[in-house]
């Protein structure tokens, strides 16, 4: 890969001592102030900042460390730019979603005592990269060329696939006895299916001839059919021998060739950025509708803690931490609600 580096980059680590403190005012407990921009140099010397990525770039020829760091600009600038314009539910640019699951691998992740789980450079791109393909237009071939094959089948195996592929699978897979209606019981109980927040573009209405009812059944079979389509993605990581199985599965359809153990190596990356991904959604879930709140919990006590504790119990532990205290948060809107509820009723009896 031909990419340029630039003469204005920081300097670079001293190979021998632990570099010093950055002196940046950039506060990452502040992301959401969409003026609270961090540049890709900055980013740069708060990786080199943490002890064990520095570790890993300490050992590096000048030449890969010079490669290292145009990887990671490349990759900075490039999902900086195709997320500019994507926001979370919060109003929070979704970019920062991105630096905040980097932040949590580096800085929460892992005990200092369990050298398996330590973060390294390769980590920090795969949390940059892990919604590219979901998000974007990218793609596997696109991101094979751009930035190798190792990081673009990492960026595959996190990524959830398109809605058609799940949707074949689905009709494919199920039972011939189980209705459409009683696998979704299956999957979900009783929790509510969620399609008020199903869009529809105005232009596919008017030129479809799409009647009300017609949109309301677009909306309810979306609104199952993404709840299928996590179920299918988070079913490869019930264990990690489910998820290295999967894996190896996928690099058979691929124009790729890499040994099991170069695939075990980027499972186990995959499986603790996945983690990451899902504490800080946990974390920001305060703008969102109860209903979808109960779902992601059930979602990940299901699929994720499972593998949380067999790879990460430092990671199970805060995801649990995080599931209790969304609990708590239920708990108490449940009772505002039902005291709102019995006010306004009482009030109505007066009247």
């Amino acid at each position: 890969m031909d990419v340029h580096i630039s003469n204005t980059w920081p300097r670079v680590p001293d190979r021998n001592t632990f570099p010093h403190p950055i002196t940046s005012r950039f506060d990452k407990n502040n992301l959401a102030n969409s003026s609270n921009h961090l540049p890709v140099e900055k980013f740069w010397d708060m990786l080199y900042t943490n002890k064990h990525v520095w570790k890993s770039l300490k050992i590096m020829q000048p030449d890969e460390l010079e490669e290292t760091r145009a990887l990671l600009r490349s990759i900075y600038y490039k999902v900086e730019r195709l997320f500019i314009k994507k926001f979370r539910t919060s109003g929070e640019p979704y970019f920062h979603h991105l630096l905040q699951t980097a932040f949590i691998r580096l800085e929460e992740s892992y005990n200092d005592l369990e050298s398996g789980n330590i973060p390294d450079i390769i980590d920090i791109f795969y949390c940059l990269l892990h919604d590219i393909v979901e998000d974007t237009d990218m793609n596997f071939i696109w991101l094979n060329q751009a930035f190798g094959k190792e990081i673009a089948f990492g960026t595959h195996l996190i990524s959830k696939h398109p809605f058609q592929t799940y949707i074949g699978e689905w009709k494919r897979d199920k039972s011939s006895k189980e209705s459409d209606n009683d696998m979704y019981i299956r999957i979900m109980g009783d929790m509510k299916l969620d399609d008020d927040n199903i869009g529809i573009d105005e232009h596919i209405i008017n030129e479809e001839g799409l009647n009300p009812q017609d949109v309301e059944d677009y909306k309810y079979l979306r609104a199952k059919y993404r709840v299928i389509r996590s179920v299918k993605h988070f079913e490869k990581y019930l264990t990690f021998d489910t998820f290295f199985a999967y894996a190896k599965s996928e690099a058979k359809d691929l124009p790729i060739t890499l040994p099991d153990d170069e695939i075990r190596e980027i499972c186990h990356r995959i499986i603790q950025v996945k983690l990451c991904d899902r504490l800080h959604n946990l974390r920001t879930m305060s703008h969102m509708d109860s209903e979808t709140i109960k779902r992601k919990i059930w979602e990940t006590e299901k699929y994720l803690l499972p593998i949380a504790l067999e790879t990460n119990p430092v990671m199970h532990q805060k995801l649990v931490h995080e599931i209790k205290a969304l609990r708590d948060k239920l708990e108490l809107w449940e009772k505002a609600s039902n005291l709102t509820s019995t006010t306004a009723d009482t009030a109505t009896a007066l009247i």
